[in-house]
């Protein structure tokens, strides 16, 4: 098997994984065909965006075994993935960011790239984001949100939106 590429733009670097590569795959998590006819399940890949490189690896930790993920140290780094990458499917970002701010970057990201999803992860303040704008997010979680309730809010949007739809 030959193991997969998990890419950390914010360093710069690609790091080799254990896990076997999907071939062909479909973004939607379903199964796919290598050459051969094995049937590989392919995990979705979403964006984690947050300016604290703690938190970024502790979604990467808490996400890896459900989803391939890619994390952002910002919002402008964000934005450049999701114009170079078609198969990212959901955005799980902070609000409070240096330069733009969550509720800036979802609005980009939903103006230019209307079939990903948007979850908005943060501390305090952030409400009302929701509130004033509730069709900028899927879902508005809480920090510290549990590894548990995440996956499953993913999961769900996953579900609600197939590929291609907003």
């Amino acid at each position: 098997m030959r193991p997969s590429t998990v890419r950390s733009p914010s360093l710069g670097a690609t790091k080799r994984s254990g896990r076997p590569s999907a071939g062909s795959a479909s973004v939607d998590g379903s199964a796919s065909t290598k050459s051969g006819g094995v049937s590989v399940r392919v995990r979705p890949r979403i964006l984690c965006v947050d300016d604290e490189p703690f938190v970024l690896k502790s979604l990467a930790a808490t996400l890896r075994k459900h989803f391939e993920v890619i994390s952002a140290s910002g919002a402008a780094e964000a934005l450049e993935l999701l114009e170079h990458d078609p198969e990212l499917r959901v955005i799980v970002s902070d609000y409070r960011m240096p330069g733009m701010d969550g509720r800036v970057f979802l609005a980009r990201a939903r103006e230019r790239f209307p079939s990903v999803i948007r979850i908005l992860l943060s501390g305090a303040g952030a409400e009302n984001v929701v509130i004033d704008e509730p069709d900028l997010v899927f879902r508005f979680l809480s920090k510290p949100c549990p590894r548990e309730t995440l996956v499953q809010v993913i999961d769900d949007a996953l579900a609600r939106h197939p590929v291609g739809v907003a």
